[in-house]
C-alpha cells in the first residue's frame, strides 16, 4: 500500500489526485501487483472499498483517467460507462472535451493560475524564457499564446 500512496498526487486543484508514475497509452495509470500490471484507478478502488465485483469496470466521474482518488470512482457496466458518455457528451471523431487540455487532463503540466501569468508574460519575455520558468517546452509556450491549447 504504501508504494502505492507515493505515486499519486492529492492537492491537485480539481480534487483529483493524479497519477504521477507509469501510464498506459490511453493515460491510466499503471501499477504492477504481484507480477502483473493493474489500472490505479482499479488499485485505489480496491483499497478503499474492497473487490471489485466481476464483470464490473471502474469508472471516472471526473472524466480524469490518471486519477485514483476513490471520491471520484464508482463502480458500473461498460453500458454505464457508454450513458455517462453520452450524458456528458464525451463521443464522436474530433470531440474536445470543454477542459480535456487544461488541469484535469491526465497530462496536465500547468494549472489555469500559471496559464494566466504565462500570457501576461507575453511580450515581456522570450517564449524560451517563459517556458524555462515553468518548466515546459517552448513549443508549448507558443501554442498557448496562439490559442492553440487552453483556449480563451
Amino acid at each position: 500500500m504504501k508504494r502505492f500512496h507515493e505515486k499519486y498526487a492529492t492537492d491537485h486543484p480539481s480534487g483529483c489526485w493524479p497519477w504521477l508514475a507509469g501510464k498506459n497509452d490511453k493515460g491510466y495509470g499503471r501499477f504492477y501487483l504481484n507480477g502483473s500490471v493493474i489500472l490505479a484507478h482499479r488499485i485505489a478502488w480496491m483499497f478503499a472499498y474492497g473487490e471489485i465485483p466481476k464483470r464490473k469496470k471502474v469508472l471516472h466521474t471526473c472524466d480524469n483517467r490518471a486519477c485514483v482518488n476513490p471520491a471520484h470512482l464508482f463502480i458500473g457496466t461498460q453500458a454505464d460507462n457508454m450513458h455517462d458518455m453520452n450524458i456528458k457528451q464525451r463521443h464522436g471523431k474530433g470531440y474536445k472535451r470543454p477542459n480535456a487540455a487544461r488541469e484535469n487532463h491526465y497530462g496536465a503540466k500547468l494549472s489555469e493560475k500559471q496559464i494566466v501569468i504565462i500570457r501576461t508574460l507575453q511580450g515581456k519575455l522570450t517564449h524560451k524564457a517563459i517556458a524555462n520558468r515553468f518548466g515546459v517546452s517552448r513549443q508549448l509556450i507558443g501554442m498557448i499564446l496562439n490559442n492553440k491549447r487552453w483556449q480563451q
